[in-house]
């Protein structure tokens, strides 16, 4: 096990190189500079994205982190046209250029492989018959922390957990055997490690992808069981088939769609209210000459407002057809 000395100055883990490490802080370093530079002329300079990605495309060969992070933002060549998004790519180049390492989460090749060799096998990632047969290289990995929490929760393993999570009265259920047996190959895989450390077993977890399937496929059980969110328990499971109720646009396309409906939702309720408000500030009031109501407002009742009863000119009161004083009814004329 690592010192506390080892984990304060960085040494607990290290999946890369010090060569790896120094050639990722460098490109990020440079690339970062290239986005700024660039993003900061993006309303003079209509075509700068594909000026970026060409200067960025001079600075090959990049480490694999490198690559992988700019693949993730639409990176295809000297040729790419797309546009960076610039606040997420900054971050992430900000990390590199810290650390020289992998992210929290970070995607299986990025922890090594089983010969050592960091970054993962270029001719199965250019070769697209073989994507299905693992992974995405984008995902997040939870494996580590899923178990992690098993453990801190008081369980010896995963099939422990399993049977405190189900009474014996229901271990007939298709459901505890179908993710008791998931908990069994993640132990399975777990007692193979060597050396049989805490540590070692994190970074299995973090580059299996039979163990990260497992794991959050009992995690997203836990997660419907205690919310009834059946949406979201689907949306934690490392593997969706073909047809099933999910997106296939990116993380960050969904999110833009939905923040452009929500504000266009706003925006159409906001004019809404305040086309109601501008008319009918009238109502119920007459004009006090036709006794007629102005401005065609109605009464809350639902009935024409009309106003007072229009007063006789002072020569004609008293007169015939007309009322000595306002207000005033006329026995069988048409007026009263």
């Amino acid at each position: 096990e690592a010192s506390y000395d080892d984990i304060v100055n960085g040494a607990y883990y290290n999946p890369a190189g010090d060569g790896e490490v120094h050639l990722n802080m460098t490109q990020a370093k440079k690339i970062k500079e290239l986005l700024i530079t660039w993003a900061s002329r993006q309303a003079t300079v209509p075509a700068w994205s594909r000026l970026f990605w060409k200067e960025v495309h001079a600075l090959a060969p990049f480490s694999p982190l490198v690559k992988a992070t700019l693949q993730a933002q639409g990176y295809l060549g000297a040729n790419t046209i797309s546009m960076p998004r610039i606040q997420e790519l900054k971050e992430r180049l900000i990390g590199l250029e810290s650390t020289g390492l992998p992210a929290h989460g970070s995607a299986a090749p990025f922890f090594g492989n089983d010969d050592g060799q960091y970054g993962g096998d270029e001719e199965d990632e250019d070769n697209m018959e073989t994507w299905g047969n693992s992974l995405p290289i984008g995902m997040k990995r939870a494996a580590p922390e899923i178990y992690r929490n098993l453990i801190f929760s008081g369980c010896m393993s995963v099939r422990d957990w399993c049977n405190q999570m189900f009474p014996v009265e229901r271990r007939s259920d298709p459901r505890y055997m179908e993710l008791f047996n998931l908990a069994a190959l993640v132990d399975f895989k777990l007692k193979a490690v060597r050396p049989p450390s805490t540590l070692a077993r994190l970074q299995m977890l973090g580059a299996c992808d039979m163990s990260e399937t497992a794991l959050r496929r009992l995690a997203s059980y836990v997660h419907e069981k205690r919310t009834g969110d059946k949406d979201a328990a689907a949306s934690m499971l490392a593997i969706k088939p073909a047809g099933a109720d999910h997106d296939i646009a990116p993380e960050w396309l969904v999110a833009d769609a939905s923040t452009y409906a929500q504000s266009e939702h706003k925006r159409r309720e906001r004019a809404r209210q305040q086309k109601g408000k501008g008319g009918g500030k009238d109502k119920g009031k007459g004009d006090g000459k036709t006794g007629k109501p102005k401005g065609g407002g109605k009464h809350k009742s639902g009935k024409a407002g009309g106003g007072a009863p229009a007063a006789p000119p002072p020569g004609l009161r008293g007169r015939r057809g007309w009322p000595a004083y306002p207000g005033a009814k006329l026995a069988g004329h048409p007026r009263s």
